[in-house]
């Protein structure tokens, strides 16, 4: 832009000080000689960083807008880069694109202004993506990534092709995600970047965990393992060892799922992780419980409230619920049924409340209770079509459908779940 060329750092300089009637040995204070400014304002010397900070706090300029005028920009990137992050936090997201922007066409005039503009509109998509706006964010980010191709910078061509997928994820389009993060991959392993190659591996075990998707979440895992252990990344290789031990789980593979989910627990003990530690003594209740070794599950699951307490609010909640399904399997309807409602009052994600509510609908089965039966077994099926998971949906229904002997609505249940096969197979 013609006002960056036409204005240099010292004409800016000596405009503001004449403009508040300033002499230069005001401006200089302790920290600097009348000469030195002079010299500034004269462009014969270059002042350092922290001298543009300080002339900035003397002559009450915003250094964001002076450090543009500064003439060396590989020196004032990062300064400006973290300014932006402190405007971001601070909820001021259009002056963070406008410094942004103004960042870009500054850099645009260098030499081999690739480097800096590729950087810059990687910030601008995660800015745009930060406050919701997914669509600029993908086209920024996409001509971020175009920006890497002309550097050849591989590690930033896998970072900007993962946050596009990642704005497809936040956008629930997962299978858009999923492709996207494959192709990832791809670039990743073809340029040997493991470090990253682990982190897709994980992103995408996670998708599918979240698709009901458990064989594939356990191969992605197995991989992700692989290759946090060549890298001796011990933090990762026991997110992949936990993940993998919900997915078996799920798959009724308990002894598996036991032998992962005690390694994941073990890492998260010694490492001093209350959070972690927390979730995985959950874990091992749950699957204690399928084992019907009820006195562990029970251990674990208090182990699991006794972390929470310091861990996190949510956590507390799924581990009473936990002690609810255990009490539920002991044929304990009212144990059950306390520790359930007392777990509703705290959890508010659907799949976690529909959990809760298929407990309640047990506790009513037991005592005989049908209507209250049906009641919670709907609540659970609606709260699942919340989470975005019909496929649960439907086979709840058709659980509640052959306890009570409907025959229309596990006609019903069976033609959604047809559906949804035959969905799957086009797809």
């Amino acid at each position: 832009m013609d006002k960056y060329r036409a204005v240099t750092l010292g004409d800016l300089l000596r405009e503001r000080r004449t403009t508040l009637g300033l002499t230069m040995r005001d401006v200089a204070g302790s920290s600097l000689s009348p000469t030195a400014v002079n010299n500034i304002e004269k462009g014969k010397i270059n002042p350092t960083i922290d001298t543009v900070l300080y002339l900035c706090q003397v002559l009450q300029l915003q250094p964001e807008k002076v450090l543009l005028f500064y003439p060396d920009f590989t020196k004032t990137a990062g300064v400006l880069f973290t300014r932006i992050d402190e405007m971001v936090a601070h909820g001021e997201t259009d002056d963070a694109l406008t410094l942004l922007y103004d960042m870009y066409w500054v850099a645009a005039e260098l030499p081999d202004h690739e480097q800096h503009t590729s950087e810059i509109q990687y910030k601008i998509a995660q800015v745009f993506a930060d406050n919701g706006r997914f669509d600029s964010a993908t086209t920024a980010m996409t001509d971020a990534y175009k920006l890497f191709i002309l550097t050849k910078s591989y590690p930033r061509q896998v970072d900007a092709i993962c946050a596009l997928a990642d704005f497809a994820k936040t956008k629930d389009q997962l299978q858009r995600a999923i492709g996207v993060y494959t192709t990832a991959l791809e670039l990743a392993y073809r340029h040997q970047l493991f470090d990253r190659v682990g982190r897709i591996l994980m992103e995408m075990a996670q998708i599918h965990m979240e698709s009901v998707e458990q064989n594939e979440t356990v191969l992605l895992c197995g991989q992700a393992e692989l290759v946090f252990d060549f890298l001796r990344d011990a933090d990762g290789l026991a997110a992949m060892k936990f993940l993998r031990a919900q997915a078996l789980a799920e798959l009724g593979k308990l002894e598996q799922a036991l032998e992962s989910a005690e390694a994941a627990h073990n890492h998260f003990q010694a490492v001093g992780d209350v959070q972690q530690q927390a979730t995985a003594a959950r874990l091992l209740g749950e699957i204690h419980s399928s084992l019907q070794a009820y006195e562990l599950a029970r251990e674990h699951y208090l182990q699991a409230m006794t972390l929470a307490e310091s861990a996190g609010h949510d956590e507390l909640h799924r581990a009473k619920g936990g002690l609810a399904s255990l009490s539920l399997l002991q044929q304990e309807p009212e144990s059950a049924r306390q520790h359930a409602l007392e777990a509703l009052t705290g959890l508010h994600k659907p799949r976690d409340r529909s959990r809760l509510y298929r407990i309640l609908a047990g506790c009513d089965l037991q005592t005989g209770n049908t209507d209250g039966y049906k009641t919670y077994m709907q609540q659970a099926v609606d709260a699942l079509h919340e989470a975005g998971d019909p496929c649960s949906a439907a086979l709840i229904q058709c659980e509640l459908a052959d306890q009570t002997d409907d025959l229309e609505l596990l006609r019903d249940g069976s033609r959604k779940l047809r559906q949804m096969i035959a969905s799957r197979k086009r797809v």
